[in-house]
């Protein structure tokens, strides 16, 4: 389960119900490259079936009209009392508290709960997290217009959230347009023990050395109780991994080096809403202790040995384990070569 400031949060594609506290993550991309936009205005919550036409929240500008905004069921704003939009500490991820406040109407810096995060201060990767289960308690602060909006997005439904954004300084304001949906509940009652299995597969198969890529394990899912609906067993087939650890091992064929070595061990993973792994590996950060090495206070050493690798090209492996419902899955080895 993903983490904003150390609070766990559902993700738009995982069946996220109306209770839960729901990232809304946008990834901005220039040319292929992630990057971040210059600047961020808001971030409106709206009914879809209500406003499917755009003009219903747009005005002649492209840009949410004051009408627009009055309709919107939440809104999410920089964290900054003077309201600067411009990329900065006013998106850090630790601005997030996932605690509403404890007064009646909060004030204008969109702080705890309704402000836009720039998750891991990685380049492009911006979120806001839509509240259900404090929904009455969270506001957020429309400052184009001076409003302040109570989260009232807590019922079934599809929804958008629509984000205004300036991607260079030069530019023109626009929108940004996504979807999701709020679920009644995840839960699934049976009368009988489920039995599921679960088998990965590994969709990398050869990277070159030098490169910085995405490992990507995908998840499927069975359900092998027989006389379980089809309806039952799709919501259980759409149940989130969580937990997720993944191994990396390089494999040696020279007799004088050690047969396996593990390289990288991380749980700082992405699972997608079809539970593919993917996991951000550069390989050119396959190096290990070296004697005379020193590190730096809270600088983590390399957890092999150098002299214990070899060559850095050859035969590697792969293993992911994870939580399924009540189960805890230990993959096999996947085997990828570097060349």
């Amino acid at each position: 389960m993903p983490l904003v400031n150390q609070t766990s949060v559902n993700d738009r594609h995982n069946r996220p119900s109306v209770l839960s506290r729901v990232l809304l993550r946008s990834f901005f991309i220039d040319d292929g490259i992630p990057r971040n936009p210059y600047a961020i205005r808001s971030v409106h919550i709206f009914n879809k079936n209500d406003h499917i036409a755009p003009n219903t929240v747009l005005g002649d500008d492209g840009l949410i009209s004051e009408e627009g905004a009055e309709k919107s069921l939440m809104v999410f704003g920089p964290a900054a009392e003077g309201g600067e939009t411009f990329i900065a500490s006013n998106f850090d991820e630790g601005n997030y508290t996932g605690e509403p406040i404890d007064y009646a109407e909060p004030d204008f810096s969109n702080t705890g709960t309704s402000g836009i995060y720039n998750l891991g201060m990685t380049p492009g990767e911006y979120a806001v997290v839509l509240d259900g289960y404090n929904a009455g308690l969270i506001s957020g602060v429309d400052r184009v217009n001076q409003f302040i909006v109570q989260n009232t997005a807590s019922s079934t439904a599809e929804y958008i959230d629509v984000w205004t954004v300036k991607f260079s300084p030069n530019s023109d304001w626009q929108v940004v347009i996504n979807d999701f949906e709020l679920f009644a509940d995840t839960f699934v009652t049976l009368t009988q023990p489920l039995l599921l299995t679960a088998k990965n597969k590994l969709f990398n198969r050869r990277i070159r050395l030098g490169s910085d890529v995405a490992i990507k394990v995908g998840t499927e899912i069975t359900i092998q109780n027989r006389d379980i609906d089809e309806a039952t067993k799709n919501a259980l087939k759409g149940s989130s991994v969580s937990g997720v650890e993944i191994k990396m091992h390089k494999h040696n064929e020279d007799v004088n080096l050690p047969a396996r070595v593990l390289v990288a061990s991380s749980a700082d993973v992405e699972v997608t809403s079809d539970n593919t792994i993917v996991w951000n590996f550069d390989t050119t950060d396959l190096r290990g202790k070296r004697p005379g090495d020193t590190y730096d206070e809270g600088e983590e050493a390399p957890i092999f040995n150098d002299d214990d690798l070899g060559s850095r090209t050859g035969t590697y492996s792969i293993q992911v384990s994870y939580d399924l419902i009540d189960q805890h899955i230990v993959s096999p080895l996947f085997y990828l070569i570097i060349n």
